[in-house]
């Protein structure tokens, strides 16, 4: 059976998983769709965004985006990306993430990822194929969560404002003028806000900027110009931020994408 490049020919295979591969140009950015099946996205060069109604998810080469099945989603490529995803059963494990999620990509899980390519579509689940596949599942239970994630608010007004940080991380308006641009009062805004996003504006800034800052870095800019491009004043306090959260600092998260 040849291998499609369209999510839907996935959908319907009488197998846990299917296996698909496909090369994106930079910038590519496909459209908002949702499929039965859950997702596992994996791009083994450049980055990857998925953006849904309710937040996005950025995860670099070493790094997965997890998509439940039924949730609207779109996918963005930042360089030139080496795709792979598989597409599971909702059932196949009691133990699969429940909500989308950035998943840390062990060796084992990476080489089985680019194994699960090459095998038949209706691969012999009770061989060596069907192995791989089931080890698959066990692994992507087993994966740590990576904070890789920007929470969307619901309501218009609240949502084209962060959105429009999104387009201007260095952007320095406070939470005063947060409040006055989407007609709020500080304290309404404060309490609002939170209770769309689980976060505070502060909070919510800072892990935007963080993911800004991955995805350029990850896509080869400068770790100097990208602390000023996201608003930090000196590289030094944002990479006080970058191992704050991630553990690790820029310079050797960069090295990493090599």
């Amino acid at each position: 059976m040849t291998r499609s490049t369209r999510a839907v020919d996935y959908q319907d295979l009488p197998r846990p998983i299917a296996a698909m591969a496909d090369e994106y140009s930079a910038g590519h950015r496909g459209p908002y769709h949702s499929h039965r099946r859950s997702q596992l996205l994996y791009g083994s060069t450049g980055v990857l965004r998925v953006a849904t109604p309710d937040g996005t998810w950025v995860a670099p080469a070493n790094q997965a985006i997890w998509v439940p099945g039924g949730i609207t989603h779109q996918v963005i490529c930042h360089g030139a990306v080496s795709f792979r995803t598989l597409y599971i059963e909702p059932d196949a494990s009691e133990w699969l993430p429940a909500a989308c999620r950035v998943l840390d990509v062990s060796d084992l899980l990476r080489a089985l990822i680019l194994e699960s390519v090459s095998l038949p579509l209706e691969y012999n689940l009770h061989g060596r194929e069907g192995r791989v596949m089931a080890l698959i599942i066990d692994e992507i239970c087993r994966m740590p969560a990576r904070p890789m994630h920007i929470p969307m608010p619901q309501s218009p007004r609240l949502r084209k404002i962060c959105e429009a940080f999104l387009s201007d991380p260095a952007s320095r308006d406070d939470i005063d003028e947060w409040a006055a641009r989407a007609g709020l009062s500080r304290r309404t805004f404060t309490r609002q806000f939170r209770l769309e996003t689980n976060m505070s504006l502060g909070n919510w800034k800072k892990q935007a900027r963080l993911i800004e800052a991955v995805t350029r870095i990850a896509s080869g800019a400068s770790i100097t110009s990208v602390a000023f491009d996201i608003g930090y004043e000196s590289s030094s306090a944002f990479s006080a931020m970058f191992r704050q959260s991630l553990g690790t600092s820029p310079s050797a998260f960069s090295a990493r994408r090599d």
